[in-house]
């Protein structure tokens, strides 16, 4: 028998807070989803539940409009329980986004989720580097490090 308790935390493992916020953002104002939307940071999401609840939301609000989308609505869709629940807390209580600060909210939570996955992608780098070192595979050692640099160039950018 599974345990529930264990399944649950399984799943909670792959809820990161950022992309969670990010998330929230969204449901509570939802005439910015078209504008994060376009930033294409879905595609830097490390969490594979919340990539996918994003590009949901996204493709509900693209079919909804902002008059027709309803965040209370979306949340109940939601078929991971622990998300669902977490999302329904954040909504169920007072939204600390404040309007007049909400835009550079939003700049800090795309910079925060792109320079998490610039690292976890230099980390990757890093690993494949070192096995094609200790296999002898130069040339895809330095295909590898030139990438790491390009990625490197790339978050520079982004400060």
């Amino acid at each position: 028998t599974v345990n529930p308790v264990a399944a649950t935390r399984e799943q909670d493992t792959d809820i990161d807070t950022v992309e969670l916020s990010l998330i929230h953002i969204m449901l509570e104002y939802p005439y910015k989803i078209s504008e994060i939307v376009q930033k294409n940071i879905f595609d830097c999401f490390m969490s594979a539940n919340l990539k996918s609840l994003s590009e949901r939301l996204r493709d509900s609000f693209e079919k909804d409009g902002v008059e027709g989308f309803d965040a209370s609505l979306f949340i109940q869709t939601i078929e991971n329980e622990a998300l669902r629940q977490k999302l329904l807390k954040k909504m169920i209580n007072e939204n600390p986004y404040d309007e007049g600060i909400v835009e550079r909210i939003i700049a800090d939570t795309l910079k925060q989720i792109k320079r998490k996955w610039y690292k976890e992608k230099r980390r990757m780098l890093t690993t494949e580097i070192k096995r094609a070192d200790e296999s002898g595979n130069h040339e895809l050692s330095n295909r590898l490090l030139v990438e790491k640099e390009r990625l490197l160039r790339e978050e520079k950018a982004l400060q």
